[in-house]
């Protein structure tokens, strides 16, 4: 009995070392994200959020990195609620599910759409298929379209 305490003991120690030695993160400094929007613009992938921030890369990694690195507070993605993409930045899907909890609402988007008002939107016209769905084989996406500063989300 009196191993197993010590043992306990001496694993709860190296916890405490080890996780006293970490920055702790203070909540003032991130920002929470609720849109993520995905597009291909000059041959670059172009990232931006509903909080104004964006970000460029030849990769989805590299626009995530550029994002997060150019975005004067922390971004916290696992909020991200909806994740709309331009058809030409399907092929990146993938990637950029992996970025997002499952939970996260997928679209397709056409016309010019403004992250911080399709998040008004999408709060009260939430698209059908989430990350987790998607995974489990459902591909139908519904599509966010604006014009004229309208915005409908028609069904996949």
């Amino acid at each position: 009995m009196k191993k197993w305490l010590l043992l306990i003991g001496i694993l709860l120690l190296v916890s405490w070392i080890k996780n006293g030695n970490t920055p702790a993160e203070d909540a003032g400094e991130l920002e929470p994200v609720q849109l993520l929007v995905a597009e291909w613009t000059e041959g670059k992938l172009r990232l931006r959020t509903d909080n104004g921030y964006e970000g460029w890369g030849d990769t989805v990694q590299k626009a995530l990195a550029d994002l997060k690195e150019s975005a004067p507070v922390k971004l916290f993605l696992d909020t991200a609620d909806y994740l709309l993409v331009r058809k030409n930045a399907l092929p990146c899907l993938e990637e950029l599910m992996d970025a997002l909890r499952p939970s996260c609402s997928i679209a397709t988007m056409a016309g010019a759409i403004e992250p911080a008002e399709a998040v008004k939107y999408l709060a009260s016209h939430v698209p059908q298929t989430t990350i987790a769905m998607y995974r489990a084989g459902k591909r139908t996406l519904s599509q966010l379209w604006s014009e004229e500063g309208r915005m409908k989300l028609v069904p996949g």
